[in-house]
């Protein structure tokens, strides 16, 4: 398995969009979890702890930010819409 050192540059792109919804914490979690999910063939959590050297952190911390974080689905739904706005240039 090779260590994920950077994120992926689509992950790059993209998440600074949904930054104003989740706290700088779980932003990186996010970030983390994401690039997981494209690069690693264990795509568990476990498994994409691992894969990430880039921002380590413990394991209990992509956990939490996956069954316990306060995000709001409603805010990521109108950071998607704005994004989507933004690209088709709609107003």
């Amino acid at each position: 398995m090779i260590p994920l050192v950077e994120f992926p540059e689509l992950v790059q792109h993209y998440a600074p969009y949904f930054e104003r919804v989740f706290s700088p914490a779980a932003f990186v979690q996010l970030k983390r979890y994401i690039s997981g999910l494209i690069v690693s063939e264990n795509k568990t959590v476990e498994g994409i702890n691992l894969l990430c050297v880039v921002e380590s952190r413990n394991q209990s911390s992509l956990n939490r930010l996956l069954t316990e974080s306060p995000f709001s689905r409603l805010r990521i739904a109108e950071q998607l819409l704005a994004r989507y706005c933004q690209t088709h240039r709609i107003q």
